[in-house]
């Protein structure tokens, strides 16, 4: 049987949690769950123990006992059954939108080829290259920028 332990310190290990149930039976498995965060412990643990009779009375006799100067809670650990994955059809789900269907070449969508680099049409910027060099821009004495205008000119 599969026993719940909540409510363990972060300093108890695997070892208080086999020791105090040991005293009621054989203990097949003792697994601490460790945060992988922080490395200590979560605080609760499962214990499996073979024989229902001993687990029973583990449980009976540990719930609301201290461990490690901290009570404990101890139960019967339930197994939660995962949630139904809903079934996925081999086909994927079609959008609201109406498919396109094209009849002919004439049909289709036109899409205009790019300009090539160096060729420039109207309401394009210069490139970088034909942009004025810094001593040709007029210069704005602004208190906010360090850009002073030159001086002697």
């Amino acid at each position: 049987m599969r026993i719940y332990v909540g409510n363990l310190t972060y300093r108890s290990s695997e070892r208080d949690v086999h020791k105090a149930f040991e005293s009621y039976g054989q203990v097949t498995m003792c697994r601490l769950a460790i945060d992988p965060q922080t490395g200590r412990s979560a605080g609760f643990a499962y214990v499996e123990m073979p024989n229902e009779d001993e687990a029973q009375n583990a449980i009976a006799r540990l719930n609301g006992k201290e461990i490690n100067s901290r009570v404990v809670s101890v139960s019967q650990a339930t197994v939660e059954e995962a949630p139904a994955r809903p079934e996925r059809s081999s086909r994927p789900e079609r959008s609201s939108r109406p498919e396109r269907t094209y009849r002919d070449s004439s049909d289709l969508p036109r899409h205009t080829p790019r300009q090539p680099r160096g060729e420039q049409t109207r309401g394009e910027k210069p490139r970088s290259d034909q942009r004025p060099r810094n001593d040709e821009r007029p210069v704005v004495d602004n208190p906010w920028t360090r850009r002073r205008p030159p001086q002697g000119k």
